[in-house]
C-alpha cells in the first residue's frame, strides 16, 4: 500500500447538518466549530454551511451539506 492510499483511508467525511431550531436556523456537525450563530432564513443558513464546506474541501477534507428541516432544536 502506498502512503498517499493510507492517508486516503483516514480521510472523514464531515457533515454540516442545517437545521430549524424555534427562532430560525442552526448549522451543526463539526463538535470544535463553536457556530452559535441563528440564522433566520434557510438560505442564509445553507450559504454559510456550503461555504465552510467548500473552504475544508479546499483543504483536503472532504465535506457535505444537508437539511434537517423535520428537526427543531432547543
Amino acid at each position: 500500500m502506498s502512503a498517499a492510499k493510507d492517508e486516503a483511508d483516514d480521510v472523514k467525511l464531515i457533515t454540516f447538518r442545517v437545521v430549524r431550531s424555534p427562532a430560525g436556523w442552526r448549522i451543526y456537525g463539526v463538535e470544535q466549530l463553536a457556530n452559535s450563530t441563528l440564522y433566520l432564513s434557510l438560505d442564509a443558513a445553507l450559504t454559510q454551511a456550503r461555504s465552510m464546506a467548500d473552504v475544508l474541501a479546499r483543504h483536503g477534507h472532504p465535506a457535505r451539506v444537508i437539511v434537517d428541516p423535520d428537526v427543531v432544536l432547543d
